[in-house]
């Protein structure tokens, strides 16, 4: 029985492997700590030797490594998904704004020595002040609203094509006695680096 899985340029089923794998084997993940240490010679003003100072040092690695082959094999890159702004931002800028303007208006009132403007300087204006930066941050929050409703109605736009494209990666495969690219059951092959030619994307 013939299979299925021959390279469509050779005919042959001996060097063929599924881009899964081969992606798979060709990529390495380095996590762990690095640590480095030193001495050096320590000398007095008269530039007499007085002893060593060591030093220690570490460093977080967190490395991802591909062979040549594994890169032009890579599956589609998924679309990155919009981060909806965060409805804090307002509030933030406005209590940061009430804050800022309490602790003026406080210093104020206390110079001039005024329980009464010191009542109203600490409660009545921030308040006021508080709702005029409201008024003038609110279109800026609409405005990040409207952009990222634009970005999601794209992204959820190109999204299913990606995953077509993915799911077309997932059958191909690779011949290493010709160096091509193919999908069992087609006659089309391609070079890794023409390998956008396989995907259909309608």
């Amino acid at each position: 029985m013939t299979s299925m899985n021959v390279c469509p340029k050779c005919g042959q089923v001996d060097q063929i492997q599924k881009l899964t794998a081969i992606v798979s084997a060709g990529t390495h993940r380095t996590v762990g700590t690095t640590a480095t240490y030193g001495r050096t010679n320590v000398y007095n003003r008269d530039f007499e030797y007085t002893g060593n100072a060591y030093s220690s040092s570490s460093t977080q690695v967190n490395t991802v490594a591909r062979t040549e082959l594994t890169q032009k094999l890579s599956p589609p890159q998924r679309p990155n998904q919009p981060i909806k702004p965060s409805d804090d931002v307002g509030t933030i800028e406005i209590v940061i704004g009430l804050i800022i303007s309490t602790l003026i208006l406080c210093v104020i009132a206390f110079s001039i020595d005024s329980w009464l403007w010191m009542g109203v300087s600490c409660i009545a204006v921030p308040a006021v002040i508080g709702v005029l930066i409201g008024w003038l941050t609110l279109p800026k929050s609409q405005e990040r609203e409207e952009r990222y409703q634009l970005m999601m109605k794209e992204y959820l736009e190109i999204l299913p094509q990606w995953e077509k494209m993915h799911k077309q990666w997932e059958q191909m495969y690779y011949c290493y006695r010709d160096d091509v690219v193919f999908i069992p059951g087609r006659e089309t092959y391609a070079k890794p680096d023409d390998i956008e030619k396989l995907y259909i994307r309608a």
